[in-house]
């Protein structure tokens, strides 16, 4: 009769002292150990482990894992490549940093800055106290001020256009730990509508001040802050 591996696991009865052998017994167990023998060098035999190490799975290039089903934590310390994911139920990843703020039409001398004549050789941050986005609330839009939670590399996307502007040069800087990174100047021909703007990766610790990031201002003619999130903005996303 046929094997009954793989679908199912052939019971045989003892056999006592005395007993006659008939040759459906042996015809029975042979076809069982071919059976097994056949799935396991074709692939096609099952793996049911329970508290067991798998050194290695190994699936021959033209072979087919149909199924692959981890119902606990599994660590993969090589390289994993899906070619396809064909199911939405993947966990969520933590949450990265991300900030997106700007400055709002409030009057000037309440939120927005008024840009100082270069003589004076002033430097003011820039005044974002809108917030679209702070994942993980690590921006303080009243100090303007970015403090990282985690340590890593930034992506800093910052401009800003004076409102009616005459000559002069706009400049705009970005400090961490107030220390200039980038310091980006622009010339502002009268009355246009342009600004200074940069997009630069940076590499941010998360030990208190030492991770602070914050965009500063500085322009040679007196000149006031536009609002609104299409004319000045602070972008930062953690990509590592």
């Amino acid at each position: 009769m046929p094997a009954s591996y793989p679908t199912t696991v052939k019971t045989f009865t003892t056999k006592n002292a005395g007993d006659i052998v008939t040759p459906a017994f042996v015809n029975d167990l042979q076809d069982e150990v071919h059976a097994v023998s056949s799935a396991l060098l074709g692939g096609a035999a099952r793996l049911n482990v329970g508290a067991s190490t798998l050194t290695a799975l190994s699936v021959p290039g033209a072979s087919t894992l149909a199924s692959l089903q981890v119902s606990s934590n599994c660590t993969i310390a090589g390289t994993l490549t899906v070619n396809k994911i064909a199911s939405t139920s993947l966990s969520q990843r933590a949450l990265t940093s991300y900030v997106w703020a700007w400055t709002d039409n409030a009057p000037l001398g309440s939120s927005r800055v008024n840009l100082p004549n270069g003589s004076t050789n002033s430097t003011l941050s820039m005044a974002l106290n809108l917030e679209i986005a702070d994942a993980l609330s690590e921006y303080d839009s009243t100090t303007f001020i970015f403090t990282p939670k985690s340590s890593g590399f930034y992506r800093v996307e910052a401009g800003y256009r004076p409102a009616a502007p005459s000559l002069g040069i706009a400049q705009l800087q970005l400090r961490v730990n107030d220390t200039v990174y980038v310091d980006v100047a622009y010339p502002m021909p009268t009355g246009a509508s342009v600004g200074p703007n940069f997009a630069t990766t940076v590499r941010l610790a998360s030990s208190g001040a030492a991770g602070a990031l914050r965009c500063s201002l500085f322009t040679q003619t007196s000149s006031v802050l536009s609002s609104g999130v299409e004319a000045n903005w602070l972008r930062i996303t953690r990509l590592w």
